[in-house]
């Protein structure tokens, strides 16, 4: 009978810790990410580990001075590091960076931009990354209907007196259930779980684009 009890404390404990995880800032759940990559790096379950001294606000700046160069035209925050926003941290070893160019096309070139961030903040490019600081930056356009309406669609929150930009919690399930990668299954069934997104937004979304079998699949 001691052992169940012991069992349950552990899951209470558990539960209560998860939720004000949940509850918590964004650069929290940044700390707690960096402590969940020791583990999956030593096991080989992420490329790359953000560095303890890496500074997020500090990455912003350098996104916003993209910017003001007119390097990019706009940007959003997207991927596992935007649903840290609004959910518990989901492993990820790269920061993906949605970007807005002057020139349309297919193929785009970042040469331009990349050069700018060796020469002023000795960024060093690695495969599809750029480093920062020891920290890795995907830069990328929205390649589909979908994204490009989340980008458009995209909001600011309040990250330490910073303004962000960065996707809904809605746009970033429906993205997910497109791509439909493996990785992606444990987020949203913790994501549903949590249910922090608002379930009319999210049923509009998944019946436009045709996703809601997909959603009604993701088992809690």
């Amino acid at each position: 009978m001691k052992k169940w009890k012991d069992i349950l404390k552990i899951e209470e404990s558990k539960e209560k810790y998860q939720k004000e995880l949940l509850e918590s800032s964004f650069l929290n759940k940044l700390k707690v990410l960096i402590r969940l990559q020791d583990k999956a790096l030593f096991f080989g379950r992420i490329k790359y580990k953000f560095d303890e001294s890496f500074n997020f606000i500090k990455i912003i700046d350098i996104i916003d001075d993209l910017k003001e160069q007119k390097l990019i035209d706009d940007y959003c925050l997207g991927g596992a590091t935007a649903l840290l926003y609004y959910s518990t941290p989901h492993l990820t070893d790269d920061i993906d960076i949605f970007i807005e160019l002057k020139k349309k096309s297919l193929i785009y070139d970042l040469s331009e931009i990349y050069d700018y961030l060796k020469s002023n903040y000795n960024a060093k490019e690695k495969g599809e990354f750029i480093i920062i600081n020891g920290f890795p930056i995907q830069f990328l356009l929205p390649g589909d209907t979908l994204t490009q309406e989340a980008f458009n669609n995209s909001e600011y929150v309040n990250v330490s007196g910073k303004k962000i930009k960065i996707f809904s919690l809605e746009y970033l399930i429906a993205i997910m259930l497109n791509l439909g990668k493996s990785k992606y299954r444990e987020r949203l069934r913790i994501v549903k779980e949590e249910k922090k997104y608002d379930i009319n937004i999210l049923k509009d979304i998944l019946n436009k684009y045709k996703l809601m079998n997909k959603w009604n699949n993701v088992s809690i």
